[in-house]
């Protein structure tokens, strides 16, 4: 009598668990049966384990960092496929982006960016304004190496001051018993980048120029 099962005991035991069943029917696996919860750090899940056909458990936070290694390789279709990211904001959900989108966020090129920079009415890259570098405006870093003789100093900066460039600072190096060249080192004014290309094919024709006449961009703090 102790082996006998209350069969209507049993469907009003079960109930709520995610089982159904009793009262004359087998035990089924019911889900709706069970209350809605949102899941969290530490919580578990069943599975069944392929190596001994057994019933486990394990937690969420295990899931989510051993099941990524099981997904298999393929390559990014840009245009179709999606990547997950985590919400950053308010949310701290987990949401998908088109790849084509995530690619064009990253180059700074889909309208919705370039609405930031007032780019307005964009179509194509043709569309967007792009200076010639030689009309930017700024300093230059010139090191020219000249022979050590009288004038030389004067000839460079009297093409300078022809083409309007004036010298913010400049710096003469004294030369060695070994070497009649010394270098000599300035910073100019802010200068389009046409004038002191010009300025410098003018330094190479002189007599007194030796070796390459080498220019570098600066950028000042205040710009």
């Amino acid at each position: 009598a102790n082996n006998v099962i209350d069969e209507s005991n049993l469907k009003a035991s079960v109930a709520g668990t995610g089982l159904t069943g009793g009262d004359g029917t087998a035990l089924s696996v019911d889900i709706d049966g069970l209350s809605e919860e949102t899941m969290a750090t530490g919580d578990t899940i069943a599975f069944n384990d392929d190596d001994d056909n057994g019933l486990h458990k394990i937690t969420v936070d295990n899931l989510m960092t051993t099941t990524p290694k099981l997904v298999s390789e393929d390559t990014i279709a840009q245009a179709s496929d999606y990547i997950l990211f985590l919400d950053g904001g308010a949310t701290g959900d987990t949401k998908k982006e088109s790849v084509a989108d995530f690619v064009d966020a990253i180059n700074f090129i889909s309208k919705k960016d370039l609405s930031i920079c007032n780019h307005q009415n964009y179509n194509t890259l043709e569309n967007l304004d792009i200076k010639d570098i030689n009309d930017i405006e700024c300093p230059f870093y010139l090191r020219i190496f000249a022979e050590d003789v009288s004038g030389a100093m004067a000839e460079i900066t009297n093409i300078l001051a022809n083409h309007n460039i004036s010298i913010e600072a400049v710096t003469q190096h004294e030369s060695d018993r070994n070497n009649t060249t010394i270098p000599i080192v300035m910073i100019t004014n802010s200068v389009k980048g046409d004038l002191i290309n010009n300025a410098i094919k003018l330094m190479k024709n002189l007599r007194h120029v030796k070796e390459e006449v080498h220019f570098i961009r600066v950028l000042k703090s205040d710009e």
